[in-house]
């Protein structure tokens, strides 16, 4: 699965409670700017994905920021939910610190979430969200979050 053609399936969602983030398509690429708000939320959910009972999965995010300073990239997260929307796994992304971990301008990053689906999820599958969460005054609230691709791949796990 990836982003190819525009956002393939995914729609953006909000809670009317925060500021309405900029939902962002271009081709190859779906993301967010926070619009100016530093407390702005908002979503994007991909299709549900069928699975087999009892695999994990691995899904691999790469993402790219529109600025240079990775200490302004506001808070983003990745999570798999199954079709009653509890979570099976997330993927929190930050800038405090040193920001290592999160993408700039010139440096995307690769992120990794491995996950199990529940039982629950037989009847509908599950699907992924992409979430921007920027709460901090310290992030730049004009900042672009981009989505370039996802991949999902049957992974083993041993003990």
């Amino acid at each position: 699965m990836t982003t190819d053609n525009y956002a393939e399936g995914w729609k953006p969602t909000t809670v009317s409670i925060f500021s309405l983030p900029r939902f962002i398509t271009t081709p190859g690429k779906i993301g967010f700017s926070a619009n100016g708000s530093p407390n702005c939320y908002g979503s994007w959910e991909s299709p549900y994905h069928k699975f087999t009972k009892g695999q994990t999965y691995k899904a691999r995010f790469k993402v790219w920021s529109s600025i240079k300073d990775p200490k302004k990239v506001p808070s983003f997260r990745f999570r798999a939910e199954d079709s009653t929307f509890q979570t099976i796994a997330t993927l929190n992304v930050n800038s405090h610190g040193t920001a290592e971990s999160s993408p700039t301008d010139t440096v995307s990053q690769t992120y990794e979430l491995i996950y199990r689906p529940s039982n629950s999820a037989l009847a509908n599958g599950y699907h992924l969200t992409f979430d921007l969460v920027n709460f901090g005054a310290e992030d730049d609230p004009n900042a672009q979050i981009m989505l370039d691709s996802v991949e999902i791949k049957k992974v083993s796990v041993y003990p």
